[in-house]
């Protein structure tokens, strides 16, 4: 129906691909257009204030993880959902990978038996001439560990039927110590 992107050049990129109409704030989007659904991606920071402002209006959502980088802005989500009668999800692709429905269907044959640790790691190449510039600033990225590792939580918890457990995780930088 129509984009929002506080970015110029993808906004329009987005506009033209999908022939539709774009606005430079979600707000303008949201009172300009009788939506049911709303799906969401882009820069981290603002995201949470997106969510509450959707839900706000009655629709559902579609997030790219994380859904919010703050405590208070996951409150303010709580609190919105809960009042909303909507739909609320957030986009965790690991989960439809080949390797994780085999390993998932191992654990539900039993034939792995029942984990009781788990370990994950990432390896990520920067590649920073092809990353949006918002993914360098503290105020717009949440970093690295939560943007790769909540696949790895969700995984875990997934795998292992846990819904509380201990997280420790470590992130590296050798091409920029």
């Amino acid at each position: 129906v129509a984009v929002a992107d506080p970015d110029p050049i993808a906004r329009e990129a987005l506009a033209s691909r999908y022939q539709v109409p774009s606005y430079a704030d979600h707000t303008q989007l949201l009172s300009a257009h009788n939506l049911d659904a709303v799906a969401m991606a882009g820069a981290h920071g603002p995201r949470g204030r997106m969510v509450v402002d959707c839900l706000s209006h009655g629709l559902h959502v579609l997030a790219d993880k994380p859904l919010c980088v703050t405590y208070d802005d996951l409150h303010e989500i709580e609190k919105a959902w809960r009042t909303s009668g909507t739909v609320l999800s957030m986009i965790l692709d690991k989960r439809a990978l080949g390797p994780t429905l085999a390993a998932r269907r191992l654990l539900n044959s039993g034939v792995l038996g029942h984990p009781v640790m788990l370990r994950a790691s990432a390896p990520h190449q920067l590649r920073a001439a092809t990353r949006p510039d918002w993914m360098f600033r503290r105020d717009t990225y949440c970093g690295i560990l939560p943007d790769l590792a909540i696949h790895d939580l969700d995984l875990m918890l997934r795998f292992t039927g846990a819904d509380a457990g201990e997280l420790r995780a470590y992130t590296g930088n050798r091409g920029h110590p």
